[in-house]
C-alpha cells in the first residue's frame, strides 16, 4: 500500500473490520457476476457447438429429391449460428470463438441461386414480348403502364458463333383497376 492509502485507513480494528467485510462482500459479488457471465458463454458455446453439428448432420443427408427443402433448413441453421457467434464475440469471447471456429471443419459456401451470368462480350438480341389485348386492360378498358419487365437470357448457337437471346416481357398495370398484366413466357427448349 502507498502511504496516503495508509493515512485514509481508519486506526479503529472495528472500522477496519467493516471496510475489510465490505470489500470481502464486493469481491464475492464480482465472482458471482464472472461466473454467470462464463456459464452464459459456455451455454452459447454449446450452442453454437450443437448447430455446427446439427447442420453437419443435414448436408450429409442432402441426397435425393429432399435436398432442396434441406438446403433451406442448412441457410436457416447457418444464419442461427451466425448470430450465437456475434453474440459470443459480444460477450467478450471472441478469441474461444474463433479458436473454435478454426478448429472446426472449414464452413461450405452456401449454394448460389441460378446460373452464372452470360459474358457481356457475347452479342444480344432482344426479344419483346408485349401483352396480346395491346395497351388497353382487358378487363377495364383503361390505359396500361409499364411497372417493370422480367428478362430470361438464352444462349443460341449459330453456325460459326453464339448469341444471347434476351427475351424481355414488361409488365404492365392498369392505371383505372390495378389489374397487372404481362405476355406469358415462350416456350423453350
Amino acid at each position: 500500500m502507498t502511504p496516503q492509502a495508509d493515512s485514509a485507513l481508519p486506526n479503529d480494528p472495528a472500522a477496519l473490520m467493516a471496510v475489510i467485510a465490505a470489500l470481502r462482500d464486493e469481491l464475492s459479488e464480482e465472482r458471482a457476476a464472472r461466473r454467470a457471465a462464463e456459464t452464459g458463454l459456455q451455454a452459447m458455446t454449446l450452442e453454437a457447438e450443437r448447430l455446427r453439428v446439427q447442420i453437419a448432420r443435414l448436408r450429409h443427408q442432402q441426397y435425393g429429391r429432399s435436398s432442396e427443402r434441406l438446403a433451406g433448413d442448412v441457410e436457416q441453421l447457418e444464419m442461427r449460428l451466425d448470430d450465437v457467434l456475434a453474440d459470443i464475440a459480444a460477450a467478450g469471447g471472441a478469441d474461444n470463438a474463433e479458436e473454435e471456429t478454426s478448429s472446426g471443419p472449414a464452413p461450405e459456401k452456401a449454394p448460389r441461386r441460378g446460373r452464372k451470368p452470360l459474358p457481356e462480350n457475347l452479342p444480344r438480341r432482344d426479344v419483346e414480348h408485349l401483352p396480346a389485348e395491346g395497351c388497353a386492360c382487358r378487363a377495364c378498358g383503361g390505359a396500361l403502364r409499364k411497372v417493370g419487365e422480367d428478362v430470361t437470357e438464352i444462349l443460341e448457337y449459330r453456325p460459326g458463333r453464339f448469341e444471347v437471346v434476351r427475351h424481355v416481357r414488361p409488365a404492365f398495370s392498369c392505371r383505372a383497376c390495378e389489374a397487372m398484366t404481362q405476355a406469358p413466357m415462350p416456350s423453350l427448349p
